[in-house]
């Protein structure tokens, strides 16, 4: 008999011949046959409970995205579980991020859990039967411990017990989420807090010592927090709306490319393009305006970066290997407005980049590893670069430049080198008409001993920079011996962001990506 997925929910529509159905005046000889296979096919549907397969025919779009016809967006709801299967063979699991109509299909993006990936062989897709809204499940679950990287249990809000992880503060007679003794959270651990507001009192929430992030719960207010084992950052601000929380999900908000080696979506381990898996840019532009070439061009030469590892394999092998004039350049004829108000007024943009430096820094190379602007741009360029050995010397401390026009307007350098052969997470967020500041596998990357910089960009009527120069499209590394990518540095991953980021925002990226790279 065919499986539940084929059965209508009327009754009369479930007719055909046995052993699939139960026609009218069916031989007596089929009742036992399609009796039996309603019991299998019942018995197969309890296996696999957890997913439901509607008999939806999926068309594959991209690694990150299917259409099924017809007004399915209440079904395919963002936020839900579902699982992909394709003919490769594959069975992956994705998380739904927007579903939208228009006639006659519903377009399904998703992001894939970590290690899944998704080909054109994409045949059945089954959402989850917990639903994102009015689900099931129960509103506590009790617990004794803070489970790692996972959501933590209740615990008792009305115990007066200073030692404890939860207290009534007596001065005030607020509730106090504290950290007295031993800090109780591991690195990357996610948990929320939730005032039910049944006693009108509100929730603080912050280490007893007063480090870290401090935020205030009115009645009905729920938050939610990531450790990085030290002291607390937020992740959503109070809210009184639920929140969704994934432990392996990346910030999606304003990503406008993500370039990754390991995702055979970004690249299927030949060609000569480096793609953007992001769908919607959220700059509005083409997902393909974010392609990269593997050298100045599509065509292959010998300034073509290596790729090294598995292709999909998304572990700590899969790079692309620079040496000595290797470069990636943008695809697209020109720089997107994006990629042109990096170094303009009022800039608010972050880029996040994955590596493994080389096993040494040679004098006198600045490995460039992104820039819009030329390699000596003191004498007319315009643009802004990221340095990963900015000294020039043999000491490697991220750099971030900026000039207009040949002038430098704004010049940052780290004050920690980064060390040989070694894996990275490096950012820099910058808000243009504040404050920026570089991040280094989960913590501030310090310039002048302090965790944040002052980004205005330069002084004296800066307020109308020019476009770039008009022959440099955005670059990964650089064709000059002195700024060129050497020494076979790896370069892993690439996000970019039309907003500045916060420090806890990364720190989900920080917290879901690591563990590839055994960090």
């Amino acid at each position: 008999m065919s499986d539940i997925s084929t059965w209508s929910d009327t009754a009369a529509s479930n007719n055909t011949a046995a052993p699939d159905g139960f026609p009218e005046n069916m031989a007596p000889s089929g009742v036992n046959d399609a009796a039996r296979e309603l019991m299998a096919a019942t018995r197969r549907q309890w296996e696999d409970a957890q997913w439901f397969d509607f008999g939806d025919t999926p068309t594959y779009v991209s690694g990150t995205s299917f259409t099924v016809v017809g007004d399915l967006t209440a079904r395919y709801e963002v936020g839900r579980k579902i699982r992909l299967i394709g003919t490769t063979p594959f069975t992956s699991y994705a998380t739904i991020s927007s579903a939208t109509y228009s006639s006659p299909d519903t377009t399904v993006v998703f992001t894939v859990d970590s290690g899944d990936s998704v080909d054109n062989t994409l045949s059945a897709v089954a959402p989850s039967i917990i639903t994102r809204d009015n689900n099931g499940l129960p509103s506590s679950i009790s617990s004794t411990t803070f489970p790692s990287k996972a959501v933590s249990a209740d615990r008792d809000m009305d115990n007066t017990d200073a030692s404890k992880f939860l207290r009534v503060d007596s001065s005030s007679g607020n509730i106090t989420l504290s950290m007295p003794g031993t800090f109780p959270f591991g690195d990357g651990d996610i948990f929320y807090v939730h005032n039910t507001g049944s006693n009108g009192n509100t929730v603080l929430v912050g280490e007893s010592d007063g480090a870290g992030y401090d935020t205030t719960l009115t009645d009905g207010a729920v938050a939610c927090f990531i450790s990085n084992g030290t002291e607390l950052q937020v992740l959503n601000a109070p809210t009184h709306e639920p929140i969704q929380v994934a432990s392996n999900t990346i910030h999606t908000d304003n990503l406008v490319f993500s370039l990754d080696a390991g995702d055979i979506n970004s690249y299927a381990g030949t060609g000569q393009t480096w793609s953007n898996t992001v769908v919607s840019p959220a700059d509005s532009a083409s997902q393909t305006d974010y392609d990269f070439a593997l050298g100045a061009d599509t065509l292959a030469g010998s300034d073509d970066p290596a790729f090294t590892g598995t292709a999909g394999a998304s572990s700590a092998n899969e790079a692309f290997e620079f040496h000595q004039a290797d470069i990636m350049a943008l695809v697209a004829s020109g720089n997107t407005t994006f990629l042109e108000s990096l170094h303009k007024d009022n800039a608010a943009f972050t880029l996040e980049f994955w590596f493994t430096t080389p096993v040494l820094f040679p004098n006198n190379k600045r490995f460039m590893v992104f820039n819009t602007t030329s390699n000596t741009p003191t004498t007319s360029g315009t643009g802004m670069q990221i340095r990963l050995n900015d000294g020039g010397g043999s000491s490697s401390y991220p750099g971030f430049r900026v000039y207009n026009a040949g002038n430098e307007v704004i010049g940052i350098i780290s004050d920690t080198v980064l060390a040989a052969n070694t894996t990275y997470m490096w950012a820099i967020s910058v808000d243009e008409a504040g404050n920026g500041f570089m991040y280094r596998n989960g913590a501030y990357d310090q310039v002048s001993a302090a965790n944040t910089f002052a980004a205005t960009y330069g002084s004296g009527g800066y307020t109308a920079p020019a476009s770039g120069t008009s022959t440099v499209k955005a670059q990964i590394g650089d064709t000059d011996t002195d700024y060129a990518l050497d020494h076979y540095f790896d370069l892993h991953k690439i996000r970019a962001y039309n907003t500045n980021l916060t420090k806890a925002q990364l720190d989900i990226n920080w917290a879901s990506t690591k563990g590839r790279f055994g960090l």
